[in-house]
């Protein structure tokens, strides 16, 4: 948060009049704690934008944690009507929690200083509890969820038909910041200074008809322990690579079987009949000298394949009759096509 703090300073100080960059810096005061100079930062960017729904956001939460609850309502219901977001509906039931306790507490002092007298309690109707009950209906909030590889990072948001017009991803080293449009009247907005280093040029956005991923490409090989940099000395591992292993076939049985072992013992397994025969002789022609191969051919061909010899000598010097086997007789093929 701090090297975020950093750069949104050094950013501040080159072109004072984005109130993005007041926004920005305003969340990293909050987790900072530093709710007087969010405020500050936040009413700066009021001033430079006063239809800025995340401005007025800042704001309230700045009021809400200084316990100013009901200049945070205020703000956080001008958020709303500029985007109405789940997270600010929230902090304005938030903000009624507090009043109403303080309210209470106030009532209470007064019942104390107070003679006492019995009055009959009224009780309110179902009608009245109905319209007590009453408030706008709650929109569906957005899920978003991270994974990563031993060099990328990505970024899911569940949110369906959102086009790249609708998106906008600015990401620097250390941070990320989304903002989606999801109409005229709300967005949704991502704010996270990252668990390590980035490449941001290589960051890139893939749209399709039920979410958006934002892909972003680590600065080493490493393994992230969380997506947002916490106060925890360790925030990466090493990621080993150069051993891989193959994945479990899933399976109900309580007993595991290596099928890496079943695959090379079928691999393994021995031919049998014809099959070992040809696979002897091929072995034989492999591992013969050249004698010995042509003589295995020789002795092959002028047999009509009932010969096999691999003495160059014996078979060399003259013409190899063949032998049928018992029972067979041997014809030339010349004597069959006449």
């Amino acid at each position: 948060v701090n090297a975020a703090l950093e750069q949104y300073n050094l950013a501040i100080q080159h072109s004072s009049n984005k109130p993005e960059f007041y926004i920005k810096r305003a969340a990293c005061h909050i987790k900072l704690k530093g709710f007087m100079k969010a405020l500050q930062d936040a009413n700066k960017a009021i001033q430079l934008d006063g239809n800025n729904a995340t401005a007025f956001l800042r704001q309230g939460i700045a009021y809400f944690e200084l316990e100013e609850y009901e200049s945070a309502k205020e703000s956080f219901e001008k958020s709303r009507k500029l985007s109405d977001q789940l997270q600010v509906r929230r902090w304005i039931r938030k903000c009624a929690v507090e009043l109403d306790e303080d309210i209470e507490s106030n009532v209470e002092e007064a019942k104390e200083n107070s003679p006492k007298t019995e009055q009959p309690q009224e009780i309110p109707s179902l009608a009245e509890n109905a319209l007590l009950n009453v408030g706008p209906p709650p929109k569906p909030s957005i899920r978003h969820e991270w994974y990563q590889s031993p060099t990328t990072v990505v970024i899911t948001i569940f949110v369906k038909g959102i086009t790249k017009e609708q998106c906008t991803i600015e990401g620097t080293a250390t941070t990320m910041d989304i903002t989606i449009k999801i109409d005229e009247s709300s967005e949704f907005v991502l704010d996270l200074v990252l668990c390590d280093t980035i490449l941001p040029e290589k960051t890139t956005t893939l749209f399709t008809p039920t979410k958006v991923e934002i892909k972003m490409f680590k600065d080493k090989q490493c393994k992230w322990m969380t997506l947002e940099r916490t106060q925890d000395p360790i925030r990466t591992l090493e990621w080993d690579t150069s051993q891989t292993t193959k994945p479990d076939y899933p399976s109900s049985s309580k007993i595991k079987k290596d099928w890496n072992a079943i695959d090379k013992s079928v691999e393994e397994e021995k031919p049998q009949g014809e099959q070992a025969l040809n696979k002897l002789f091929q072995d034989i022609f492999a591992r013969g000298s050249d004698e010995q191969k042509k003589a295995m051919e020789k002795s092959f061909v002028e047999s009509g394949g009932t010969v096999l010899s691999t003495n160059w000598e014996d078979v060399g010097s003259r013409k190899v009759e063949g032998t049928p086997p018992k029972g067979a007789e041997l014809k030339n093929w010349n004597d069959i096509n006449k």
